[in-house]
């Protein structure tokens, strides 16, 4: 009767497998939930500081538009034309940096199976 321990352990060997396989399928979907929800944080908090932002350079600039208009109104506007290209280059500069160190995704779930490979091709 060898071929029934043959049998059971090729069942046991084919039951942790899977149970391996559903353990990282729980991890991918865990890190897929939370980098979904950071995303949608993110992107709500990004959105209304653009908004409020975006107000009140747009109000500075009219009312320094306006405190110069008699004087030196194509001197402000110039000026302030220049410094929102500049800061709007910086911004855009830290943007493409920031993407460019963000981690990769499903890092964990990655790593977790080469390490299981590692362990079953070492056996």
């Amino acid at each position: 009767m060898p071929n029934e321990g043959l049998i059971a352990s090729i069942q046991n060997l084919a039951g942790t497998l899977i149970s391996i396989f559903q353990t990282r399928l729980e991890l991918v979907r865990v890190e897929i939930e939370e980098g979904r929800q950071h995303l949608i944080r993110l992107l709500a908090v990004a959105l209304f500081s653009i908004f409020c932002l975006c107000m009140g350079v747009f109000l500075l600039t009219i009312l320094l538009i306006v405190l110069f208009w008699d004087t030196h109104r194509v001197l402000v506007i110039g000026l302030m034309t220049v410094a929102f290209l500049a800061v709007g280059s910086a911004f855009w500069v830290m943007t493409l940096n920031t993407l460019k160190r963000m981690p990769k995704m499903f890092e964990a779930s990655l790593a977790e199976l080469l390490r299981d490979r590692q362990h079953f091709v070492n056996k």
